[in-house]
């Protein structure tokens, strides 16, 4: 993340890598992070899984999956009809 900092401080503000403002802004992001991970791990386990719940519906709302497409590759017409079999049969 500090790098992407970095960058878009270049992009946006013609500011080098290696500038006080992208070494600053570098700085207050991992303090940001440092603090946020202390706050979060001393949270009980339970709040924690919680929380990873509510954040896994909001990312399904925010960005439902259609349906998957999944390519198989069978050795032989054999093993082909092997599978088939198998999930008509719902073995």
């Amino acid at each position: 993340m500090a790098e992407a900092l970095r960058a878009q401080l270049v992009q946006h503000e013609g500011a080098t890598p290696s500038s006080p403002a992208a070494t600053q802004a570098a700085a207050e992001l991992a303090q940001a992070r440092r603090s946020r991970l202390r706050a979060e791990v001393a949270l009980p386990p339970e709040e924690r899984l919680r929380r990873a719940e509510e954040l896994g519906r909001l990312a399904r709302q925010a960005q439902p999956r259609g349906p998957r497409k999944v390519i198989i590759i069978f050795d032989s017409y054999e093993d082909f009809y092997e599978w088939r079999k198998s999930r008509l049969i719902g073995a």
